[in-house]
């Protein structure tokens, strides 16, 4: 299965696996451990009935980059052929996402925790993410975002972290038309739940099949997070302090 190349440059890199299918999900590249290159990237099975195209930056620059524009309009004209098209991102990766709504029309998207800004005259509640800002090029707030080009969305957030609430909050003010799920205790990202269990693939068909709703993330947290390891550490360590107290 040999990949194209959609749009690369010194700062991003778009990837896409088996263009000729009927649906295109893209997927953004979260923060991690940087070594100066992009990312490895590949198609999982579980994406074997859509396009998948991969977004990676090079540093965590939250997709802030000089030719942020030309990238869009990129990836807007590649996607135009596809009857739907599925976006998800985690952390950064939710940022991104979003980002990138400004030209690419989303049938629908998921965001886990993301941040809605990590500048602090916008979110000066979070500054976990503050040393990353030389890394940006410009100051693109999702709150100029005000194309209706996501139809649907779903975000899943931990309640229990006060900067991924307050984000939360943020992103329900400008685009109500994510719904947020509250997914305690799960961390950040709140994908600990699908991880620890091995349902990630589970999570990404429903996904890419339309065939999710927040009543049904709500059902799968029931179920899988008392055999999430993350769930339950974090579960412990909530209720050690509130004895101390």
């Amino acid at each position: 299965m040999k990949p194209i190349e959609v749009y690369r440059s010194d700062h991003l890199n778009c990837i896409c696996y088996k263009e000729n299918s009927d649906n295109l999900s893209i997927v953004f590249d979260h923060m991690r451990t940087r070594d100066g290159n992009f990312p490895k990237h590949g198609y999982p099975i579980y994406h074997k009935n859509t396009a998948l195209l991969h977004v990676h930056c090079k540093d965590n620059n939250w997709f802030l980059v000089p030719d942020l524009n030309k990238a869009r309009r990129a990836i807007a004209e590649f996607s135009k052929k596809y009857s739907r098209i599925t976006a998800f991102g985690s952390s950064m990766g939710g940022y991104g996402a979003v980002l990138f709504s400004k030209k690419i029309n989303y049938d629908f998207v998921f965001l886990a925790s993301p941040q809605f800004s990590i500048f602090p005259k916008i979110a000066p509640f979070d500054d976990r993410f503050t040393s990353n800002l030389e890394k940006t090029y410009g100051n693109c707030e999702l709150k100029t975002i005000s194309r209706k080009t996501i139809n649907s969305g779903l975000l899943i957030y931990d309640s229990s972290i006060t900067e991924d609430r307050l984000h939360k909050d943020l992103f329900s003010i400008y685009f109500p038309e994510i719904l947020a799920v509250s997914f305690p205790f799960s961390g950040h990202p709140a994908l600990s739940i699908f991880g620890d269990t091995g349902k990630f693939g589970k999570l990404a068909n429903m996904i890419v099949n339309d065939d999710i709703s927040r009543r049904d993330l709500i059902l799968l947290r029931r179920d899988l997070r008392e055999e999430s390891q993350t769930y339950l550490k974090n579960i412990l360590s909530y209720l050690d302090k509130r004895n101390e107290r």
